[in-house]
């Protein structure tokens, strides 16, 4: 388990560094591009607790249905 979160770590620290350099490249500023980069984890963050919150309703569906 401890392997595959620093693996997810570092693939999430890649694709931000890549999405910094890329906003850097094209002259927006450090901490618009901080402000930007924010943003787009919460909508991240966001997103998955939305799946996890449907599977998990789901699950508690199916299991209502076997009792």
């Amino acid at each position: 388990m401890a392997k595959k979160t620093a693996a997810t770590e570092q693939s999430l620290t890649k694709k931000v560094w890549n999405l910094a350099t890329i906003l850097s490249s094209q002259g927006v500023g450090f901490t618009d591009y901080i402000t930007q980069l924010t943003y787009l984890l919460f909508l991240k963050m966001d997103n998955e607790m939305l799946r996890f919150s449907e599977r998990n309703r789901l699950f508690q569906t199916v299991i209502a249905g076997m009792i």
